[in-house]
């Protein structure tokens, strides 16, 4: 379901850094006269339209509604712009993680890891599978993941395939960033992949008991942005099995990696976030709607449900309340839907 600006006039005195405040909708003159009469219907008196927004990005629009005169005190509005921010935040993640996730279903290279790293939003399940797909697609002795720790000092195992993998990750195994014996740690530090196509003859190759058939190594780094996120590491039972072409495809995998992991965890953040937001919409005391820019329906809350009336699917298929019947209080005709100056929805 779409709406209209003719459907909501009073979105045109609204825009990203504009919001509309009124304490009484019956004398104010900024009000359309069919929106003061269908609002007066629904025992509307304030009403608050607070732009859903990041700087001149307009995202949408939060409908906050009172049967109370005057009852927005600086408080409330704070209260109010707060919980738009966060909407603005939580709608902004999930656009970015619909467009990283495009980007990456278009990527032709390393199809089969490189849909699984797009199409998994659990971060532990997504280096899981990843790990293991590396592993059997590419043909290697083993591959792990190391993620860098919150302090920057340790890239800790975060993945690795096989029983090796879940050993090593059980026993916490980790290497120092700034280690001079260790591959991975070369390749976080230097942000390149890097090779030892003998590991007996490398002097920064870190043997690991639980893989002593590793006779060739290959870490690129897992970087989105600017940051670090990690270490992709394979390895061979073949000495000189790794090429530059090796080093290019892997660290094109390594970028998928590290933008799905990256945008997993905006994900899971965003969850986290909508779950504490749509907690206190739900339990406001007040009617609360919101739309995007299209007019498509967003948000309403339990309070905002028993005073709308009106059925409204959302772009999910999701249906709200019961129908009414809205009509001209001198002549008693019904409006047509189309000519409605204002209606009220939420996700």
């Amino acid at each position: 379901t779409r709406f209209t600006a003719k459907m909501m006039p009073l979105l045109q005195l609204v825009g990203p850094s504009q919001s509309f405040i009124s304490g009484n909708l019956a004398v104010d003159e900024r009000a359309d006269p069919m929106t003061r009469q269908l609002t007066a219907q629904q025992g509307t008196v304030s009403m608050a339209l607070i732009p859903i927004a990041i700087g001149t990005d307009w995202l949408g629009v939060i409908t906050i509604a009172s049967a109370k005169e005057d009852y927005f005190d600086d408080y409330k509005l704070h209260l109010y712009q707060t919980l738009a921010d966060q909407g603005a935040i939580a709608l902004r993640a999930a656009r970015l993680r619909a467009e990283v996730q495009k980007r990456a279903s278009e990527l032709q290279t390393v199809a089969e890891v490189g849909t699984a790293a797009a199409t998994i939003l659990d971060p532990d399940q997504l280096l899981a599978q990843v790990v293991e797909l590396t592993k059997t697609n590419f043909g290697l002795y083993h591959a792990h993941i190391y993620l860098i720790n919150e302090t920057g000092e340790s890239l800790e195992l975060a993945a690795g395939a096989g029983e090796a993998g879940a050993q090593m990750k059980a026993q916490g195994w980790q290497i120092a960033a700034g280690s001079e014996t260790s591959l991975v740690a070369r390749a976080f530090r230097s942000r390149e992949g890097v090779i030892a196509n003998d590991v007996r003859a490398a002097p920064d190759f870190l043997p690991n008991p639980l893989l002593p058939d590793t006779r060739s190594e290959l870490a690129v780094p897992l970087i989105a942005g600017e940051r670090v996120l990690g270490v992709l590491d394979v390895q061979s039972d073949q000495v000189d099995h790794f090429t530059d072409e090796d080093v290019a495809i892997q660290t094109t995998l390594a970028s998928q990696i590290a933008t799905a992991l990256q945008n997993a965890h905006l994900y899971t953040e965003e969850q986290n976030a909508r779950a504490f937001y749509n907690s206190i919409i739900d339990n406001l005391p007040v009617g609360v709607w919101a739309v995007d820019q299209q007019f498509r329906p967003l948000l309403v809350n339990p309070a905002g449900q028993a005073m709308m009336g009106r059925e409204i699917e959302d772009e999910h298929g999701q249906s709200y309340v019961e129908q009414y019947d809205v009509v001209h209080l001198d002549t008693g005709e019904h409006y047509d839907e189309t000519d409605l100056p204002l209606v009220k929805t939420v996700t």
